[in-house]
C-alpha cells in the first residue's frame, strides 16, 4: 500500500470526494488527485490531507537503544 491509497481510504473513511476535500485543503480538486497517486508525500502534506479529512495525526518514532 502506498501512501496515495492510505490517504484516498482516509478519504473514503471520511465519506469525502475529491472536490470535497480539496475545498477543505484550500486546493483543487487535481491536486488531491495527484496526491492520492504519490508514493511519496511530504509530512506536512499528509498532516493538512488528514486534518481536511476530519482525522488527527500522529507521528512516532522508534530508535534501538
Amino acid at each position: 500500500m502506498t501512501i496515495g491509497d492510505f490517504l484516498r481510504e482516509v478519504r473514503e473513511r471520511a465519506e469525502l470526494t475529491q472536490r470535497q476535500l480539496a475545498a477543505e485543503m484550500g486546493v483543487t480538486q487535481s491536486a488531491v488527485s495527484k496526491i492520492e497517486r504519490r508514493e511519496d508525500v511530504l509530512v506536512s502534506t499528509l498532516i493538512t490531507f488528514v486534518k481536511a479529512a476530519g482525522g488527527r495525526y500522529e507521528i512516532n518514532a522508534w530508535m534501538d537503544d
